[in-house]
């Protein structure tokens, strides 16, 4: 079991990392960037978890009181942001197949026949 002390500072770096991968603003990254943004916020995600998971073996319930309403705003921290990415990332590639779609190169051509007039 780890000391309040690591667990503390191993919450610090994740929050450190959370931090820094949202300053960033999202909206102006490729799809190839959104996908590393999510992949390294999947990595805080699970490093998260295992710190949060050595909280709740602590013993000492006061001193887990304490710390459970910081622990619940990560979470919910790293949730928002994830949600974030992953609806722009869906934007994104809704946009690029609208754009296919409706590029020149797959149009339909359709000839209509000829009226003549009189």
């Amino acid at each position: 079991m780890s000391s309040i002390k690591t667990l503390n500072r191993k919450r610090g770096n994740i929050l450190a990392q959370l931090t820094k991968l949202s300053s960033k603003p999202l909206y102006n990254l490729s799809k190839f960037e959104l996908r590393v943004v999510l992949d390294s916020l999947k990595d805080i995600k699970e490093k998260f978890e295992d710190i949060k998971q050595a909280y709740f073996e602590i013993d000492n319930d006061e001193e887990f009181k304490d710390i459970e309403p910081l622990l619940n705003k990560i979470d919910e921290d790293i949730q928002d942001f994830q949600v974030s990415g992953k609806l722009l990332l869906y934007k994104c590639t809704e946009v690029d197949k609208f754009k296919h779609n409706n590029s020149s190169e797959h149009a339909n051509n359709v000839r209509l026949p000829e009226i003549p007039l009189r």
